[in-house]
């Protein structure tokens, strides 16, 4: 039990002063002479005059606190300080109260301050051995705190848990009869999921294994979630959801829909916790880069109807897309061919002129015209849109003589038309959902929009021309710019 609880107040030495203790575990090597405890019970009042830890203020004021009284130095510390949330960095001109019966006087200690630049000899091999061994371990965070806390917040709070988190003050929790510990929560946060569950959020990785062992074995419901390594908020959102008891699949993919579908990548597909399967939503968990746009609130929707919850974090700041939707055209009235086509050529650019006489003749002695419903104006090519009905021998003949003729019978629907029309005027397009994904989706977007219609690349722009019932407002918050719309 001895053991622990100095391996306990070790903990809490480093956690209390971070890179500040690295100069006190320094300067015990070279004390020039034994420390003189006092027993003063006076309380000292400072007045820093720039931004620094206590562990610095009270050494710079020629004090140090043994192991033995470092617990009950800080209890009467805060207790005399309420308004410090934490020991790692006092603001600058907070008068703070000191209990000086706590401290030792160290002799000598201005010279030995004005000395740390100079060492010799075995005590300066010894500073410049641990220093850079110690800083590498617990002084740098790896990731932001306030952004790590706040993406932290919001993935429990979007899960539907209850969550509780402090990130100020100290930590007491007793170990057993005679043992306990602290910690600061500015450098380890907790967070309480008010289940059966406590989070204790390492993302420095200097909380150690071992008091994190005595912690978790005394205290079950406590999980210390460390970031060992070169963790990013990706890697902490996975051990969180593990020590959470989440179950959850990695690099996911969810469809949804039917006719029109869309679908969603994700880094975590969140479907069960406790070893159960999710009573309520499955949740899609994804943590975006500095070059992905948000997901639009509509695609959210889309989902949380279907009982698919979206959550997504990010280290950056989270931007949507421009949106700078094209123009819509609405022609479900148009029922007749003749006036669907001619309303198709004129959005798409494409003159044209009606019942026009085109002379064919093989030569002068012979003379044959074909009359053309539509005469489409290419500039070197004459296209024509016929809608009578003209035989197969006449089709070969015209087609023979230079002309691209599309003949529309009268009982075909708007899908046949709108193919014809892009195969004679030779337009670029796409037809099948999943070729038409690439072209509508927003690029750097977790969704990939799988819709019917044709993608058409014409004079005027690119046209989607789709006989889905999607709402005319979706189809502008959700589609790449500038693309227009033709409902038919």
């Amino acid at each position: 039990m001895g053991l622990a609880i100095r391996d306990s107040r070790t903990m809490l030495r480093i956690a209390l002063a971070a890179p500040v203790i690295l100069t006190l575990l320094v300067f015990s090597q070279i004390a020039v002479a034994a420390p003189e405890k006092s027993s003063d019970n006076r309380i000292l009042a400072l007045k820093p005059q720039k931004n620094i830890s206590l562990n610095d203020l009270i050494q710079t004021a020629g004090y140090g606190v043994s192991d033995e009284d470092i617990v009950l130095f800080l209890k009467e510390f805060m207790e005399l300080n309420p308004s410090v949330k934490g020991v790692s960095a006092l603001k600058k001109g907070t008068v703070v109260r000191i209990p000086v019966r706590h401290l030792k006087k160290t002799v000598n200690s201005p010279a030995l301050l004005r000395e740390k630049a100079g060492l010799s000899g075995l005590n300066q091999r010894i500073a410049q051995k641990r220093i850079p061994i110690r800083l590498a371990d617990s002084a740098s965070p790896r990731i932001d705190k306030s952004m790590l806390l706040r993406n932290i917040q919001r993935l429990f709070s979007s899960l539907g848990e209850d969550v509780s988190l402090e990130k100020e003050g100290f930590k007491y929790v007793p170990l057993s009869e005679r043992s306990d510990l602290s910690f600061d929560t500015g450098l380890f946060p907790v967070m309480d999921l008010h289940s059966d569950r406590i989070l204790v959020i390492d993302y420095t990785g200097a909380f150690p294994d071992d008091i994190r062992e005595l912690l978790e074995f005394s205290w079950p419901e406590y999980r210390v979630v460390s970031a060992h390594g070169n963790v990013d908020l990706r890697g902490i959102v996975s051990l969180l959801l593990q020590e959470s008891g989440y179950l959850f699949q990695e690099s996911g993919k969810m469809v949804s829909g039917g006719a029109i579908q869309v679908e969603y990548y994700t880094d975590f597909l969140i479907h069960g916790k406790d070893s159960k399967p999710l009573d309520t939503d499955i949740s899609l968990v994804s943590v975006l880069d500095s070059s992905e746009y948000q997901t639009p609130k509509e695609i959210i929707s889309w989902f949380m109807n279907r009982d698919i919850r979206i959550i997504e974090l990010s280290e950056h700041d989270r931007k949507y897309a421009n949106r700078s939707p094209g123009a819509s055209f609405d022609m479900r009235r148009n029922t007749r061919g003749e006036v669907f086509v001619e309303n198709m050529l004129t959005l798409m650019g494409y003159p044209f002129s009606h019942d026009k006489h085109i002379d064919l003749s093989p030569r002068k002695e012979i003379r044959f015209t074909i009359h053309a419903d539509l005469l489409v104006d290419m500039g070197n090519r004459k296209k024509i849109v016929d809608f009578s009905g003209i035989s197969d021998q006449e089709m070969k003949y015209v087609q023979k003589s230079g002309l691209d003729i599309a003949q529309i019978e009268p009982w075909e629907g708007k899908k046949a038309m709108i193919s014809k029309i892009m195969s004679l005027l030779a337009l670029s397009y796409t037809s099948s959902p999943q070729k038409n994904a690439s072209s509508l989706t927003p690029r750097n977007t977790r969704y990939r929009l799988l819709l019917p219609g044709f993608v058409v690349q014409s004079s005027k722009g690119v046209f989607f021309m789709t006989d889905s019932d999607l709402d005319e407002e979706l189809h502008k918050s959700i589609l790449r710019e500038g693309i227009s719309v033709v409902n038919f």
